[in-house]
């Protein structure tokens, strides 16, 4: 994360995530991998925040 200015920040993130199922007669698992940018702005009691990612 990095302060671009007082009221603005901005970076980059990844993630992954495994989630598996099973029952008596099957299996699956989803292997699940995001990545992006983000920025953010803050002043007073107004927020905004922007992300774009891919995965």
């Amino acid at each position: 994360m990095a302060n671009i200015h007082k009221m603005t920040t901005g970076g980059v993130f990844l993630s992954y995530q495994t989630t598996g199922f099973g029952t008596q007669s099957g299996s699956a698992n989803i292997y699940d991998t995001h990545f992006g940018i983000y920025a953010g702005y803050h002043k007073n009691a107004a927020d905004a925040y922007v992300y774009a990612d891919y995965g």
